[in-house]
């Protein structure tokens, strides 16, 4: 018996939950249906369908007249409600956005059902009774017109109240993303049901250089998204996993009717003015250029029964962009490479010696500076000439034996982004759904660089970075939704992340004839992590 009475709570608490919950990558629909005379109409069929795949979905009033639909996925949707004795109901279109519920109350007239009357939905239908959550809503053309500098979704999260926008141009300035009082690295992400928080430096991805505000562990370029929701405060407690804002995000679906995109964005420094260094150094402006391009497509699988419709959206986008640093460092003088030191004495005056002839060494200021005569050391000097470049900088350096030597150095970064959704509608009660994404990119970076041409391919006297980041990430989601009853609906949603990436740097390479290094891969990326 008492088995038996667990169960039966167990099974009110799942009804209650399924029929109030609301899900992190769609919305609820749920309302009353009564008769002329404000009395509910108990089962009363109501159906649900989506304007862009028509596919349908069908619920049947309770003993209290009231419907619920769960797991309604973003879209514009017809509600109508039928009943014996009475004229069909219909509101011709309800947008649903992800993560909100929506009340709307049909009343049916008495007729013949013939005649479909189209009512307009309820007051207030859109107020958000079951939640307190803060944030907005973004999608369609929205999404594409709001200014997004590095295409992504998610940072458009910094334009919301009570966000704090970034702050700084260097990796060391991460000062912005902090919403409502919460730190940065409280900010979750959600992609189509499942959590995409970078788990391994919060938000800020300071790994890859990113400066333009919070990303997930896979990129959600605008091109892909449906619709973005922004929780900055109030997040309800079913899929919040941090006291910061909440950033929900949905894929494009496919439809029935057959669509697709090309696109292009350039950003480049042909209207850039060159820099007050480097104009003082001669130094010509270095190319600056972000190039986005790709393409969608998106549709139904012909072929197959108008109930078990399967439909499908896929998106390519490449970047490649090159940026550029300035390298500063201290090289020897022209006098130094020739094996004259020089010093300033107490004087300010200037004294120089020749390490091979001098005589101005000792206590006295009379002995040999090098008792041999060999001076600067042949191997030394071979060293400087073949993979040290000449100052350019004399205002760096002491200006005796050392200079300056600064250039810019270039920044490349190449990447490749894909993603494939699927929609399967298994009839009026069962609905599938999948994604998977994949992203790989390299990304130079300046924390290690060759300025003497010693690597292959490298050019003495220009800066080349021996620094890379590859980064690989990828992410599948896959949901099924299904209504066992009228009153009872189950949502399943698995989701697996793989966030990969790695701080590679180049090996030691031998500079002098003879020597070998037998450093091993692992090695090397140990130092890697070591050193950084």
């Amino acid at each position: 018996m008492r088995s038996l009475m667990r169960s039966a709570i167990a099974l009110v608490f799942i009804i209650a939950r399924c029929l109030w919950a609301q899900t992190s990558n769609t919305g609820t629909v749920l309302g009353l249906v009564t008769d002329p005379t404000s009395s509910a109409v108990p089962g009363a069929a109501v159906e649900l369908e989506d304007s862009a795949t028509k596919v349908v979905r069908n619920v049947v009033t309770n003993s209290s007249g009231q419907y619920a639909f769960i797991g309604v996925a973003p879209g514009t949707y017809a509600i109508r409600a039928l009943a014996k004795g009475f004229q069909p109901a219909e509101v011709a279109s309800v947008a649903v956005e992800v993560g909100k519920s929506y009340t709307i109350d049909l009343q049916l007239t008495l007729g013949q059902s013939r005649q479909v009357v189209e009512v307009a939905a309820s007051a207030g239908a859109e107020l958000q009774t079951l939640d307190s959550t803060v944030g907005s809503s973004l999608g369609g053309d929205t999404l594409e017109w709001l200014p997004t500098l590095a295409r992504n979704v998610t940072g458009l999260l910094l334009l919301e109240p009570t966000a704090i926008p970034q702050q700084g141009a260097s990796q060391s300035s991460y000062l912005g993303g902090q919403v409502a009082g919460a730190h940065s690295d409280q900010n979750s992400i959600m992609l189509d049901g499942g959590s995409v928080t970078n788990g391994a430096s919060g938000n800020s991805d300071y790994y890859t250089n990113y400066l333009g505000g919070q990303e997930g562990a896979i990129p959600t370029p605008v091109e892909s998204i449906q619709e973005l929701r922004v929780a900055t405060s109030n997040p309800t407690a079913g899929f919040s996993g941090a006291s910061g804002s909440e950033t929900i995000v949905v894929t494009k679906r496919g439809t029935n009717q057959y669509h697709g995109s090309l696109y292009d964005f350039l950003q480049n420094d042909e209207m850039n003015a060159n820099t007050w260094s480097r104009n003082r150094l001669g130094q010509a402006r270095p190319e600056s250029r972000d190039n986005r391009f790709g393409g969608s497509f998106g549709g139904a699988i012909p072929g197959l029964p108008e109930k078990a419709k399967t439909f499908f959206f896929m998106n390519y986008e490449g970047r490649r962009a090159v940026s550029s640093t300035q390298i500063s460092t201290t090289v020897p003088t022209d006098s130094l490479r020739q094996g004259i030191l020089k010093f300033a004495d107490g004087s300010g005056n200037v004294i120089s010696y020749n390490l091979a002839a001098s005589s101005l060494c000792g206590a006295s200021g009379n002995t040999a500076c090098d008792p041999r005569g060999k001076g600067l050391d042949p191997l030394i000097g071979q060293l400087w000439t073949k993979f040290i470049p000449a100052g350019n900088n004399p205002s760096a350096g002491d200006g005796l034996n050392t200079t300056g030597f600064t250039a810019p150095m270039a920044l490349p970064i190449a990447s490749n982004f894909a993603v494939l959704r699927l929609d399967h509608s298994f009839g009026a009660n069962w609905q599938a759904t999948g994604s998977y994404r994949y992203y790989t990119e390299t990304a130079a970076d300046s924390r290690q660089y060759d300025i003497g041409g010693l690597l292959p391919g490298d050019t003495l006297g220009k800066p080349a970075d021996t620094a890379k980041i590859p980064r690989q990430p990828r992410y599948l989601v896959v949901g099924l939704t299904g209504m066992l009853t009228s009153q009872l609906t189950s949502e399943l949603n698995f989701n697996y992340q793989r966030d990969w990436w790695f701080w590679a740097t180049a090996k030691p390479a031998p500079q002098v004839s003879g020597t070998d290094d037998r450093q091993s891969a692992e090695e090397r990326g140990a130092m890697g992590w070591a050193r950084h």
